[in-house]
């Protein structure tokens, strides 16, 4: 009777020396942008011909692309076959980031977005059903992000909550709900109501 496994790393954990399944794990690492996009081709239902079609490149080269480390690949091949799968992608370069700078990354970064859907929506003061939408989804990520917060305050331990309730206002979460948030209407929307 054959054994099954799960991985090849499974395989060599199992019968493989030592340095190998090192050296096997080294070259995972090494190819985690290029293993990411091909999960996001088979997630898309996509074959390497169908990837080559719409980048304009040949199915063998979307195998050697495949194939290859991510230091092999450019950041344009990366960026071509995101497209390709419809599936956008984001890479960090540099050192890790501590889980708090990630936090402020993220921040920051929603801060940017949201101050720039502000501004699509002051531009298009004509366009009030779109200026409604955003102030409403305003509401629904303001109520989401309150509720992520007090939930990862709630996986606090006790002693330290107890200590620093008083410092967090803590939300009620059956007092607020995103189907409470409606838009006020405009002034065209009243004379026509």
């Amino acid at each position: 009777m054959s054994t099954k496994f799960k991985s090849v790393s499974d395989l060599l954990k199992k019968h493989g020396k030592p340095e190998a399944v090192s050296e096997f794990e080294e070259l995972l690492k090494g190819s985690s942008i290029v293993r990411a996009l091909i999960a996001k081709r088979i997630k898309a239902g996509l074959t390497q011909r169908e990837v080559a079609e719409s980048i304009g490149i040949t199915q063998s080269a979307v195998s050697k692309f495949e194939a290859s480390l991510d230091c092999d690949v450019t950041l344009g091949e990366i960026a071509r076959y995101s497209a390709a799968v419809d599936s956008p992608m984001t890479i960090q370069i540099g050192p890790p980031m501590s889980l708090v700078q990630s936090v402020k990354s993220h921040a920051f970064a929603m801060k940017h977005d949201l101050e720039k859907l502000a501004s699509l929506a002051s531009g298009k003061e004509e366009d009030s059903d779109f200026s409604h939408s955003v102030a409403k989804f305003f509401g629904e990520a303001g109520f989401n992000l309150m509720a992520f917060l007090v939930d990862a305050f709630d996986k606090l331990p006790a002693s330290v909550t107890r200590a620093k309730t008083s410092q967090f206002r803590v939300l009620d979460k059956d007092l607020c709900h995103a189907s409470d948030i409606t838009p006020k209407a405009s002034a065209k929307q009243k004379a026509t109501a």
